[in-house]
């Protein structure tokens, strides 16, 4: 909230329930498991969107990672990078309507495909 607040505050006063997607992370020395950790949290977010317990999904992503959000998730760019707290990139606020976005994306998601582990054919030697 402390980099946003210009962004965020409207929202939640004209009432939407934020959701964080991007706080669902998933540490990589999980090694084997890290798919089904990434899977099962995928789960969690589309399990509360589509309780419609929550109006409005968010995430602070890095430069890099605005297409992917966009592609994949179906988010949009709601603000240029800024600098947040201690790290040192800037990060991008992304945002969704989850009001008219379908929770399936998140529950139908081929993480294989996107990149989140390495697949056979597309891992190196």
């Amino acid at each position: 909230m402390d980099a946003f607040p210009d962004i965020l505050e409207p929202l939640i006063a004209a009432g939407r329930v934020l959701l964080d997607g991007a706080r669902f992370v998933v540490d990589p020395v999980l090694g084997p498991i890290r798919l089904a950790v990434a899977r099962q949290t995928l789960r969690i977010y589309a399990g509360a969107a589509a309780a419609g317990s929550v109006t409005y999904g968010v995430a602070a992503v890095q430069e890099q990672q605005i297409r992917f959000y966009s592609r994949i998730f179906g988010f949009r760019q709601i603000s240029e990078p800024r600098d947040y707290g201690r790290l040192n990139a800037k990060l991008a606020l992304m945002g969704v309507d989850l009001r008219q976005h379908s929770s399936r994306a998140f529950e139908d998601l081929d993480l294989d495909q996107i990149g989140l582990e390495p697949t056979a054919s597309s891992a190196t030697p």
